[in-house]
Parts: structure tokens; sequence; C-alpha cells
């Protein structure tokens, strides 16, 4: 039987150094036929690197005006051809072996549409740790959504007529891969799990995750999340979640003196489901504003 084809899609230019080692991992692989598509996107990026990318054989590269991590996903995902498809970040790299390790489920069964997998989390003079902690079923991954995301961005191996691009709304550059993996819950798209290491995350400070934009858009993607169609579990969750997000910014806006933005965020907590929990805190914010109204002495 001839070796799956599988398309391996990657965007950005974190940096050359870990790009190469990305592309190296993929030229590595063995038992699939393997297709990288990179996709350049946005106006700054280094001309000499996309030069030689471009002039490598190995390599499909697609230039997108709009900087934007969600639109490059997006566009990558309606460049696919192959029967099967998966993402690595620029600066993430592919252990030995995993592709076909992942695409051997879905040769195996026909109604499988994807396989997610474990990996390892790389930080600079740590020990590597697992990069997420996988559910064993759906009812379980349902469960766990909300607390961790267990789909990285580069666990899942999908297969392309089962996973298309709706999935991929183009727009959202983060928690992108949460908001995928609810809309694969919803669809009730049929899913394995292995827990079985197959790509290594390197943290970096230019990591999107590391972005203080990063946790400010949080509570803008949980408000995004309550607009679907939710089960009432997994709504409570959300919901709950949202709240402590809410609370959150009213607590790092006191820290900043920042009195009336940290009361704006309070009062959106107390109306959240459970928010009667962070009552107590309106005694500090109220003890916050009676100081700051309070005259202070002359010297």
């Amino acid at each position: 039987m001839a070796a799956a084809l599988v398309s391996v899609i990657m965007n950005g230019f974190n940096s050359a150094r870990y790009l190469r080692e990305a592309i190296d991992s993929l030229r590595a692989q063995s038992g699939v036929s393997v297709r990288p598509i990179v996709v350049v996107n946005g106006e700054r990026f280094d001309a000499v690197l996309r030069a030689r990318l471009e002039s490598d054989p190995f390599l499909r590269v697609h230039y997108v005006e709009r900087g934007s991590n969600g639109g490059a996903q997006r566009v990558g995902r309606q460049l696919v051809e192959s029967e099967f498809f998966a993402f690595l970040d620029d600066d993430d790299e592919l252990l030995p072996d995993t592709l076909a390790l992942r695409v051997e489920p879905l040769l195996r069964d026909g109604s499988l549409a994807a396989v997610v997998a474990n990996g390892l989390r790389s930080v600079r003079g740590q020990p590597e740790v697992p990069a997420v902690t996988l559910p064993v079923d759906l009812d379980q991954a349902a469960e766990r959504i909300m607390g961790s995301n267990w789909l990285a961005s580069c666990g899942g191996l999908f297969r392309s007529a089962r996973v298309g691009t709706e999935y991929f709304d183009g727009v959202t550059d983060y928690f992108e891969w949460t908001l995928i993996a609810v809309r694969l819950l919803l669809a009730q798209v049929p899913m394995v799990f292995l827990d079985r290491p197959v790509f290594r995350i390197h943290e970096t400070p230019r990591s999107l995750s590391r972005s203080s934009a990063y946790d400010a858009a949080w509570c803008v993607f949980l408000e995004r999340l309550l607009r679907l169609p939710l089960t009432g579990g997994m709504r409570r969750r959300v919901a709950e979640r949202l709240a402590v997000s809410y609370n959150t910014r009213s607590v790092v806006h006191l820290h900043q003196d920042e009195l009336r933005e940290a009361w704006h965020w309070h009062l959106r907590t107390l109306r959240s489901p459970g928010g009667w929990r962070y009552l107590p805190y309106t005694l500090r914010l109220g003890r916050a504003a009676a100081a700051a109204l309070r005259p202070r002495a002359r010297v």
C-alpha cells in the first residue's frame, strides 16, 4: 500500500533557526508522504528567507498580505489537496515518525475524522513536560475543554473530507484551537485520543501565548463562545470561566490604581453566573475607593 499523503500547514516566521528545525522534522518523517504548505502572511518577514523557502522543491509557499494567524490558518486549510492534514507552528517540531503513528488509526477506521495526540513542551533550562492533558474519550473531552485545551496546534491529524474550512474561521488569532476543539465537539466529529508525544513545542519570548494581548483576549473569546449553540454543561463551564476572567481583569486594574475600570469589570463579574462568589471583593474595592477620596495630609 502506498504511503498516505499528509499536508502539513505552517505559518509565520518566529525564528529562522526554529523554522529550519521544523522543516527538517518534516523531511525526517517516514511511513507517509509529506507535503508542507508554508503560509507567509503580513508585511513583516525576511525576504531572503522567503526566497530561500520558495526555491525549495519540498515546500509549497503561499503569501497572504494580511498578517493574521487565524487568516493564515484558514488559507492553509484551503490549499490542502491531500487526504489528511495537520498543522505545525514555525517554532515547533514533529518527533520522528509520528505522522505515520497518527495516520494509522485513520487508515484503519474510515469513520474517524481526527486523531489527537500529545506532545512535549520545552522551555530553555527546564525539563520537558507533557504539552497537554489528554482526555480518554469525547465525554471527558467536553468536560475538560474549559479547564485546559487538549487540542494543541500541532496535536491533531485530520481527514480532509470530514474537517473542512468551516472549522477555521480565519479571524480568530487567540485561543483558535480551543474554538476549533469546541466546534468539533458540537459537530460530534468522531476522533480518538493518543497519549503519545508526537511533537515538541518550543516556548520562546516571542511565542504568541506569551504576549499581553493574548491574556487580554480571553474575555472576548469566552463571550464569543457563549454565542455558540453550546450544550448545557459546556455553557455553564464557559460562563463560570468568564466570571473568573472578569474578576481577574478587575484585580489587574485595581493593582494599577484604575478604579473606574476595576469597578466596571467587577460589576460584570457580579452579573455573571456564579458572580455572587465575588461579593467579598466588593468590600476591597470599596476600601480602595474610600482611600482614593480621602484627602492627603499636607506636608
